[in-house]
């Protein structure tokens, strides 16, 4: 059983000197994350947001605690300026298709409805 799961934000500062692109940050997260759950900490990098301009990245990860997601971040050698619990909203559908929700049964029809 996974137990109780958050999701928190990490927030780090990229200088262009860094040489960090969205695929090594990715690839080192994950790898991080992957090391973490064989050790039994479930924990999810779920991606990130680059912004080139401002030298920032925002890290998002699904986790038990704050600690599992700095103990990650340290282990995959990612700087960061602080971690926060966050709410990620889910996008809504594309037009003309339809949310089913897998937690929700569908209604009971009634005898002859089809």
């Amino acid at each position: 059983m996974r137990g109780h799961m958050q999701t928190y934000l990490v927030e780090r500062y990229l200088p262009e000197a860094a040489g960090l692109g969205p695929n090594d940050i990715a690839g080192r997260a994950e790898a991080a994350a992957a090391a973490m759950r064989l050790e039994g900490v479930p924990i999810r990098y779920l991606g990130s947001t680059l912004a080139p301009a401002d030298e920032s990245c925002l890290c998002v990860f699904e986790a038990p605690t704050e600690q599992a997601v700095r103990e990650t971040n340290d282990r995959a050698g990612l700087a960061y300026e602080r971690i926060v619990e966050a709410v990620l909203a889910p996008s809504p559908p594309p037009e003309g298709v339809e949310m089913v929700r897998a937690d929700v049964p569908e209604p009971s029809r009634g005898e002859g409805e089809r």
